[in-house]
């Protein structure tokens, strides 16, 4: 159903793997990246490209059907959300895989247009770090990981994520794609993390008792960016 592009993942990786300021934070939803990006823009000067911004906004204006077949076949969908919770697991996965060549491909144009000597730290947005790894050093991406928390819990928390939960829980009155949304949501945090540790990809896990600095001075000790405390 979906193919991976190899020629464009290999194309369009060639940018990120010849530009030494990008990096990569992944993990699964609420695993942190965002708290972090915020955290070392603000103390270090990083610029951070929020990946799901574009992928759910702004990149949707430059899908081609020639380059970005799949990205339009969901674009064109009446209701997106819906249209990938009607597929099975294993679709989803397919589907994920196959758009994440199309979406390096609209990053690498976009990194071309970003000018000065500072790391770039690109936010999520994948969730298949051992695809990203073939085209992107592993020791510039990192997995964020939060200990003891299921997408029950996740999402039944206040705050930032509760848009998409009411959107997700109104797609039919029986709540079957609810949960099967929160099925997903688990398995996607597991596709991280095991996808990570086969690709030798550096894991930050962390818990209530961590304050966000700190996580943060971790992740980039890992990325090489601290030369001072974060706190």
């Amino acid at each position: 159903m979906f193919q991976v592009d190899q020629a464009l993942l290999e194309e369009s990786g060639r940018v990120l793997a010849s530009d030494p300021r990008v990096h990569w934070l992944l993990g699964g939803s609420g695993s942190g990246k965002s708290t972090v990006c915020r955290v070392l823009h603000a103390k270090l000067g990083v610029t951070v490209l929020d990946m799901d911004s574009r992928i759910y906004g702004a990149y949707h204006a430059s899908f081609s059907p020639s380059r970005h077949p799949v990205s339009c076949q969901w674009h064109a969908a009446k209701d997106g959300m819906s249209w990938l919770l009607d597929m099975t697991w294993s679709q989803f996965e397919a589907f994920s895989r196959a758009s994440l060549p199309e979406y390096i491909d609209l990053l690498s144009r976009e990194l071309q247009t970003i000018g000065g000597p500072q790391p770039v730290l690109v936010d999520g947005g994948i969730w298949h770090p051992a695809l990203l790894a073939t085209v992107l050093e592993p020791s510039r991406i990192v997995c964020m990981r939060r200990d003891g928390l299921d997408a029950s819990t996740l999402w039944a928390e206040p705050g930032a994520r509760s848009e998409m939960r009411r959107a997700a829980m109104d797609l039919d009155a029986t709540g079957a794609k609810w949960t099967r949304f929160l099925e997903f949501d688990d398995s996607i945090t597991s596709t991280v993390a095991t996808e990570a540790a086969e690709a030798g990809i550096v894991a930050c896990g962390w818990s209530g008792s961590d304050s966000p600095a700190d996580v943060a001075e971790r992740v980039a000790g890992s990325f090489g960016f601290a030369r001072r405390p974060l706190t």
